[in-house]
C-alpha cells in the first residue's frame, strides 16, 4: 500500500468538517462545475449474487483531485468507501457513512437557500432514519427555523427523534400522528424514507412550500404524488442524465415532461453575485436530491485539507 495514504475513520470525518462548512463546499463544487474546473458521472452499479456495488466517479480542475466513492448493498451492511487520487497516487482512502449523511443533507441546505422563502420558519419531516438529522441540521443552518413537525410510521422511533432534534439543534420539534399533519403548516418539507410508493400528497400542501425529496435514487420508488409535481413551478436536480435513471418521483409519473427540470447550477448567477433569488411567494419548488459524485469529492477534498 501507498506508505503516503492518510487514512481517515468515520469520527474523523465527524469532527473536521462541519455543516455550515460543507454547506459553503457544496456552493463553490456547484460554481466550479459550471466553470468546467469540475466533472463528475451519474452513479454507475453492477448487481452480481444480489450485490450491487455503486460507484460515484468526480475530478476537481481547481484542485487537481480525481475521486470516487464506492459501495456494495444487498448484504447484512453497507460499507462506504471514499478514495480520493492526487496527480500520481492514492492520497486518501475514508470511510464514508457520515461523508455521505453530511453532503446529503448539505445539499438540501444548499437547494433550500436559493428555492425556498426568505420568511421560512416551519419544518415538516417524513421519516425519521438515519439521513433525517443531517437534512434538519442543514435547513436550520440556512433559514430561522422556529417549528419541526416529524412524521414517521413508528410511533416510538419518531417520539425519540423529535426529543434527539430538539435537544441537539436548539428548535421546538415535535412528533405528529400523520404524514399530512406534519406538512400541512411547513414552509419546507423533506421527504426521507425508503418508501417505493408516494409519502407525499400534494393537496396537502400550502402555496409557497419548497419541498426537498431526498429518500430515494431508484427509478421504482417515488416519494412524490402526481399532484405535487403539478403544482410545483421550478423543480430542480443535480443532474439531469442521473435524474432520468434513477428518479423514480418522475420516471413513475405519468407522461412527465423532462423539459420541465432544472439543473441545481441554473441558480449560479445568484450564487455568483450573492443576491437573494426572486421567486413568487405562492411558488412551489421542489429539489429532488439524488447525490452526485462531485459532493463527495468536494467533502473529501476539504476533509484533506485539515491536516494542513
Amino acid at each position: 500500500m501507498n506508505s503516503m495514504l492518510i487514512q481517515f475513520t468515520e469520527q474523523d470525518v465527524i469532527e473536521r468538517l462541519t455543516m455550515p462548512r460543507a454547506i459553503a463546499v457544496l456552493e463553490q463544487a456547484l460554481c466550479d462545475e459550471a466553470h468546467g474546473q469540475a466533472i463528475h458521472l451519474p452513479r454507475q452499479r453492477v448487481t452480481m449474487d444480489e450485490r450491487t456495488l455503486h460507484v460515484l466517479p468526480a475530478a476537481s480542475g481547481r484542485y487537481g483531485y480525481h475521486g470516487l466513492k464506492a459501495y456494495l448493498s444487498g448484504g447484512a451492511r453497507t460499507a462506504f468507501w471514499y478514495m480520493l487520487f492526487d496527480r500520481d497516487d492514492l492520497k486518501a482512502l475514508i470511510s464514508a457513512d457520515y461523508l455521505g449523511r453530511l453532503r446529503t443533507g448539505a445539499a438540501s441546505g444548499l437547494a433550500t437557500k436559493y428555492l425556498a422563502r426568505t420568511d421560512a420558519a416551519i419544518l415538516g419531516v417524513i421519516g425519521a432514519g438515519s439521513q433525517a438529522a443531517t437534512q434538519i441540521q442543514a435547513i436550520c443552518e440556512v433559514r430561522k427555523i422556529s417549528r419541526v413537525l416529524i412524521y414517521s410510521r413508528n410511533a416510538a422511533h419518531r417520539d425519540a427523534f423529535a426529543h434527539e432534534v430538539a435537544t441537539r439543534f436548539g428548535v421546538d420539534a415535535s412528533a405528529v400522528a400523520s404524514a399530512e399533519e406534519a406538512v400541512a403548516a411547513a414552509d419546507v418539507v423533506v421527504t426521507i424514507t425508503n418508501s417505493r410508493e408516494p409519502v407525499l400528497d400534494g393537496t396537502w400542501l400550502k402555496d409557497g412550500v419548497h419541498i426537498n425529496a431526498v429518500g430515494s435514487n431508484r427509478a421504482a420508488s417515488r416519494e412524490l404524488d402526481e399532484t405535487t409535481l403539478a403544482r410545483a413551478g421550478r423543480i430542480v436536480v443535480e443532474d439531469i442524465a442521473q435524474a432520468k435513471t434513477e428518479a423514480g418521483d418522475f420516471i413513475r409519473a405519468e407522461n412527465f415532461d423532462w423539459t420541465r427540470l432544472l439543473r441545481l447550477q441554473d441558480v449560479l448567477p445568484l450564487v455568483e453575485t450573492h443576491a437573494e433569488p426572486k421567486r413568487d411567494r405562492s411558488e412551489i419548488t421542489i429539489f429532488k436530491s439524488l447525490g452526485i459524485g462531485l459532493w463527495d469529492l468536494a467533502l473529501a477534498i476539504e476533509l484533506l485539507q485539515t491536516m494542513h
